[in-house]
C-alpha cells in the first residue's frame, strides 16, 4: 500500500512545474550622502556610507510597495505570463498576489537585503530580481530627490523674498543718503566738527575785536562796519554748521538702523544663494539609494517541487495509515456492529 501511494505521488510530482529561485542582495545606503554640506565635503563629521534600521525599513517598504510591484507587472506582462485576464475586475488584485506568492524581500541578521523572485523560467526570474532591485533604487532616489526639490522650491522663494527686501532697503538708504546730505557719516561729522571749531574760534576773536573797536573812537566807521559784517557772516556760518550737524545726527540714527538692516539681508542673501547652489548641485548629482552587494544570476537549480521528499512524505503517511487501520480493525473485529445497530 505504501508502495503504491509514494509510486502515484512521484508519478503526480512529475506533472509540477520546476519554479526557479533568482535573488539579488543589496544594502540601504545612507540618505544624508546627498546632502549638501556632506556632498560638497562642508560637513567635517562626514556621513556613514550605510544606512541605519530606519533607512532599511524605508527600502523594505518600497520594496513590497504596490508601485513597484504594478511596474513590473506592465514591464514583464505578467498578465499574459500568469495566464490571468487583464480585463477581469480582479485582475490587478489577482496578479498582485500571484506574483507576491513568487517574490520575497527580507532583512537578514547582518542587515542585509536579499530580493527573491520565483518563477518557472530561471531567466525571467533573474530578470525580474534584477530589475526589481534597480527599481527599488529609483524610488529610493525619488523619494530624497522630491525633498530636495521642496528644500530647494524654499530657499529659491526666500531668495526672492530677501532680494526685494536688499531692493527695498537700497533705495530707502539713498534717500535718506540724498535727504540728510549723508555719504560719508564718519567723515562729515568730523570735518563739520573741524569747521565748526575753526568758525567758533575765529568768531569769537572777530567779536572781541569789533567790541575793542567800538570803544575806540579812533577807529573809522567803515572798518567797524566791515566787522561787524564778517562777525555776522562767522555767525551764519555757524548756524549753518550746527543746522548741517543737526540733521547729519539725525539722519545717522535712521541711517545706521537701516544700514544694519541692509547688511543683514544682504548677507543672508548671500548665504542664501550659496546654499541654494550647492543644494541645485546636489539635487543634480546622482546618489544611489543603495548599495549592490550581489546582482541576481540565472539560477540553474530548481527551488521546488522537491519530488523526493513528496514522495517520502506521502509513503511515511501511507504507512502510518496502514498501521493506524490495522491496529484499529484488530481493536473492533470482536465487536457484534449488526446486534448494535438492531438494538438502536
Amino acid at each position: 500500500m505504501s508502495f503504491l501511494v509514494a509510486v502515484v505521488t512521484a508519478a503526480i510530482s512529475l506533472l509540477l512545474p520546476n519554479y526557479y529561485r533568482s535573488t539579488t542582495v543589496f544594502v540601504a545606503a545612507n540618505p544624508n550622502l546627498a546632502r549638501p554640506e556632506i556632498f560638497f565635503g562642508k560637513n567635517n563629521l562626514g556621513a556613514d556610507l550605510y544606512g541605519s534600521d530606519t533607512d532599511i525599513d524605508r527600502i523594505l517598504a518600497i520594496a513590497e510597495s504596490n508601485e513597484l510591484i504594478d511596474h513590473l507587472v506592465d514591464s514583464f506582462d505578467l498578465y499574459t505570463h500568469y495566464r490571468i485576464n487583464a480585463q477581469n475586475p480582479k485582475a490587478s488584485y489577482r496578479v498582485r498576489m500571484r506574483f507576491r506568492k513568487l517574490y520575497e524581500v527580507k532583512k537578514t541578521k547582518f542587515n542585509v537585503l536579499e530580493l527573491s523572485v520565483e518563477d518557472r523560467d530561471p531567466e525571467l526570474a533573474a530578470a525580474i530580481a534584477n530589475a526589481a532591485r534597480e527599481l527599488v533604487n529609483l524610488i529610493g532616489e525619488g523619494l530624497v530627490k522630491s525633498g530636495q526639490k521642496a528644500t530647494l522650491k524654499s530657499y529659491e522663494a526666500n531668495i526672492l523674498n530677501k532680494s526685494a527686501q536688499v531692493i527695498v532697503l537700497g533705495d530707502s538708504l539713498a534717500k535718506i543718503r540724498a535727504r540728510f546730505q549723508i555719504y560719508n557719516t564718519a567723515a562729515q561729522s568730523e570735518d563739520l566738527t573741524e569747521q565748526l571749531v575753526e568758525t567758533q574760534s575765529f568768531f569769537y576773536r572777530q567779536k572781541g575785536r569789533l567790541e575793542s573797536m567800538r570803544a575806540n573812537p579812533r577807529i573809522s566807521r567803515d572798518s567797524v562796519a566791515y566787522t561787524e559784517a564778517l562777525v555776522n557772516g562767522l555767525e551764519q556760518e555757524m548756524d549753518s554748521i550746527n543746522l548741517k550737524m543737526s540733521l547729519l545726527n539725525e539722519g545717522q540714527v535712521l541711517l545706521s538702523v537701516l544700514e544694519t538692516q541692509y547688511f543683514s539681508a544682504n548677507g543672508q542673501l548671500g548665504e542664501d544663494l550659496e546654499r541654494a547652489k550647492l543644494l541645485q548641485a546636489a539635487y543634480s548629482a546622482v546618489v544611489p539609494s543603495i548599495i549592490l552587494v550581489e546582482a541576481a544570476e540565472v539560477p540553474v537549480v530548481k527551488i521546488r517541487p522537491k519530488r523526493s521528499i513528496l514522495v517520502i512524505t506521502a509513503g511515511m503517511l501511507a504507512f502510518l495509515m496502514s498501521v493506524l487501520a490495522i491496529l484499529l480493525f484488530h481493536a473492533y473485529r470482536n465487536i457484534e456492529w449488526r446486534l448494535i445497530f438492531k438494538e438502536r
